[in-house]
């Protein structure tokens, strides 16, 4: 590929480096691979910490690892030029979820190995990949044409679990990001369909509950099914109430209150999108067997609602015996059900969660509990025609010869920063602007 890219004159000494270097880069990925830095394994992440650590400081740089706030150390890089230039944070994480059945993986998720020229293991991309490019890419720029901003790199080791103690980092740690003029993010993979890079501009919180509902002390014989209640179809009578499907609306009053306004520059944003989206491609990637998208949503709509609609998943539902081909004839006296509220800019996971609980009480269904599995917040919403995110995109045309601009909206670190800086700002007359870049 690198014969058919035309990139910028003054990058040659840096893709130079790089490419003089790619062998040691791609080592040093398979060896962090090799750690199974899992979030609730607090030695692993504190090796993987420490190899980070270890590889910036052979690139030249001056890492800082600190553990005053966080179990697992958050690994901090200043590359600060000597002329004032803006600032700038990258934000990444090196700890991973858990490999599950490893019998069901190709390869040994810890082991690194490549096939057919893609390398297989927990981490590759989501985003132990994404620590090291930063590290690496600050290495190629130092060595050669010097760093064009003041980089600040932040990667810790909680984000699979919810970024528990990011904000208190950056509470304590207010200097290494005050001022900042924008943050950038690696986490994760490229798009799936045009194996493109993917820059996300909306950020949304999470609302992560497990509902329950018990109706009697023990399930009892299904031949007496007109004595107890039964808790399934208890609790799903509950979770019609909380969203209507023939719609894919959340129907709980005044879910969507506080949402941020739509702008005719955020519609512009949509059309773009919209350009680029191959509707036939995505159907055949999930293998999608019913007809349409949920709620009849179809084109410039269904671009909208996939980047700023509020959404209710249902993510797990048990109740019974739910052993494959064992007859149970019983009455459950209990279910269970894991919902996950996708929360767009100006919804706070802690408010709609209190929302939820009125409405379940005011419906009738008091006897639902609720226990908070998770409620991050700190959204946060970028111009498209911001700077970081036109010079994301240019970077986009230099090395894939096209450029693509495609939400995702995922529950966000970079809000923690949005929020914090942009506090900051109000002292500092600076403003942030975020872009989360996905490689």
């Amino acid at each position: 590929m690198s014969g058919e890219l035309q990139l910028p004159e003054a990058l040659s000494p840096v893709f130079d480096y790089i490419r003089s270097n790619s062998d040691r880069y791609v080592e040093a990925l398979r060896e962090l691979i090799r750690i199974p830095s899992v979030t609730s394994d607090v030695g692993a992440c504190h090796a993987a910490a420490d190899f980070l650590a270890q590889q910036a400081r052979q690139a030249g740089l001056q890492p800082r690892l600190d553990t005053d706030v966080t179990p697992a150390p958050i690994v901090f890089v200043r590359v600060a030029p000597e002329k004032r230039l803006p600032a700038l944070v990258g934000y990444a994480h090196y700890d991973v979820k858990p490999a599950g059945d490893e019998r069901e993986w190709r390869h040994d998720p810890w082991s690194g190995a490549v096939e057919a020229g893609r390398r297989f293991g927990r981490g590759v991309v989501d985003n132990k990949s994404g620590c090291l490019a930063f590290v690496f890419s600050a290495e190629a720029c130092l060595k050669t044409v010097g760093v064009p901003v003041d980089l600040r790199l932040v990667m810790e080791g909680e984000e699979e679990a919810g970024s528990a103690h990011l904000e208190n980092w950056a509470l304590t740690h207010a200097g290494d990001v005050e001022g900042a003029h924008g943050l950038f993010c690696l986490d994760g993979s490229v798009n799936e369909v045009s194996q493109l890079p993917r820059v996300d501009l909306f950020g949304r919180g999470i609302l992560y509950v497990e509902l329950s509902v018990q109706t009697a002390d023990a399930d009892v014989h299904s031949s007496r099914s007109m004595l107890p209640h039964n808790a399934a179809w208890r609790l799903s009578q509950a979770l019609h109430t909380i969203k209507d499907v023939s719609t894919d609306r959340v129907i709980i009053p005044g879910w969507a209150d506080e949402l941020m306004e739509v702008t005719e520059n955020d519609w512009d944003y949509f059309r773009e999108r919209m350009a680029h989206f191959d509707w036939e491609a995505i159907r055949r990637q999930y293998g999608l067997r019913l007809e349409g998208y949920p709620g009849g949503r179809s084109g410039l709509d269904l671009i909208r609602a996939y980047c700023i609609e509020p959404s209710c998943t249902i993510c797990g539902f048990w109740s019974g015996n739910i052993e494959p081909g064992v007859m149970m004839t019983i009455v459950p006296c209990r279910a269970s059900a894991k919902l996950d509220f996708r929360c767009p800019p100006n919804l706070q996971p802690e408010v709609q969660l209190q929302k939820l609980r009125r409405h379940l009480d005011s419906a009738g269904f008091s006897d639902v509990e609720i226990r908070t599995l998770s409620a991050r917040g700190h959204t946060w919403h970028t111009n498209h025609r911001a700077v970081v995110v036109r010079a994301i995109k240019q970077a986009g045309l230099d090395v894939f010869g096209q450029a693509r601009v495609q939400p995702n909206g995922l529950p966000t670190q970079e809000g923690v920063f949005y929020e914090l800086i942009q506090t900051f700002a109000a002292r500092t007359w600076r403003r942030l602007i975020i872009a989360k870049a996905i490689w």
